[in-house]
């Protein structure tokens, strides 16, 4: 485990299931769905698929958009929801796409 909180005994079961595994088990408080990605650089989103692509598109159904956008396929069940950046939050001038639609 990462570091020992006193507060949070660890959990036996899974303790045992890492040692089978030669694993390191992480406690949940330092997962996130849609954390950023340390390793990615600043405007990065991560989501259960992977790496999050960042969009910017000219037209969509409100004017300009901007938004990070889950790589599973089209149709995916398991896809998960965009997350658009509002044009009056402080990141819509920051942000850096990956792509650009028309």
């Amino acid at each position: 485990m990462r570091g020992n909180n006193a507060a949070v005994p660890p959990n036996p079961a899974a303790a045992a299931i890492a040692t089978a595994f030669n694993a390191v088990p992480v406690p949940s408080t330092e997962l996130g769905s849609f954390d950023v990605a340390p390793s990615m650089g600043a405007g990065s989103r991560n989501c259960p698929h992977g790496t999050m692509t960042r969009i910017h598109g000219l037209t969509g159904k409100f004017g300009p958009y901007k938004g990070y956008f889950c790589p599973a396929k089209q149709g995916d069940p398991s896809k998960c929801t965009t997350q658009y950046i509002k044009q009056n939050q402080a990141e819509w001038n920051s942000f850096q796409a990956d792509q650009t639609k028309a």
